[in-house]
């Protein structure tokens, strides 16, 4: 009883510590009227889940989503610098979340691409592309401490969070964008198969992305992330029938 006594006094004079905090967190929202898009994105952030990452431990996205591959579904992406459908649509966007979150985490990125054409869910320069084998998202711990990386995806929304202790700096992503790159139209004669629609057009750019660094002791580091041109999407328009001579 005594030793039980002790025990529960001691639990209460010095509490549990407190949860690692956010070192980062971004979230993006993805399209639920496709199941096959959020089948694929759910299963890959399920195969990362929680993750801890220790100083000098590097993350990679491939390896860690190899296990969901087998069930990706087709829906909407990128081939071939056009829109069209293949297995594993949507997958990239949990990707270029994680990528979003890991440059306002202070994580060192070491192998990142860009898609090539322009993304909606996030500005330019912040999304990333995958394709196993071949393109990877990967990034390294170096530090102060272990990091906490948590992946979770339901009801529409991606959320990425880095936890841990507290960094001696802050972190703002930047962008310039070079120039713009207007879209055009596109001619086509039957509407495109499901899930594929009438693309609207977007216009594309060149980009550069920066991190600024602002450190507790006043000094502030401005460091070039990536330059990246995206090409424009044309407007589809839907041409029926030619005009009677």
């Amino acid at each position: 009883m005594h030793a039980l006594l002790a025990a529960l006094t001691l639990a209460a004079t010095f509490p549990a510590p407190p949860a690692p905090a956010a070192v980062a967190r971004v979230t993006t929202y993805y399209d639920m009227a496709s199941a096959n898009r959020c089948h694929n994105i759910e299963s890959a952030a399920a195969a990362i889940g929680q993750v801890t990452l220790p100083v000098g431990a590097t993350f990679s996205f491939n390896d860690r989503t190899r296990s969901a591959e087998a069930s990706y579904l087709e829906d909407r992406v990128f081939a071939d610098g056009r829109v069209t459908t293949g297995r594993g649509g949507g997958v990239c966007q949990l990707a270029s979340t994680l990528y979003a979150a890991a440059l306002r985490s202070g994580m060192t990125i070491t192998e990142r691409h860009a898609h090539g054409l322009p993304v909606m869910y996030l500005p330019l320069g912040e999304d990333a592309t995958v394709d196993d084998g071949i393109l990877d998202l990967r990034f390294r711990n170096d530090g102060p401490g272990p990091v906490d990386l948590l992946v979770e995806a339901r009801g529409g929304e991606i959320r990425v969070t880095f936890s841990g202790e507290p960094r001696p700096y802050t972190i703002t992503v930047r962008h310039e964008e070079i120039h713009r790159l207007p879209h055009g139209e596109e001619e086509v004669a039957a509407l495109p198969p499901p899930p594929l629609t009438l693309q609207g057009g977007l216009d594309g750019a060149r980009v550069r992305t920066y991190i600024d660094v602002a450190w507790k002791g006043g000094r502030t580091e401005h460091l070039l992330m990536s330059d990246d041109t995206y090409r424009p999407i044309p407007r589809q328009v839907l041409v029926t029938g030619q005009p009677s001579a």
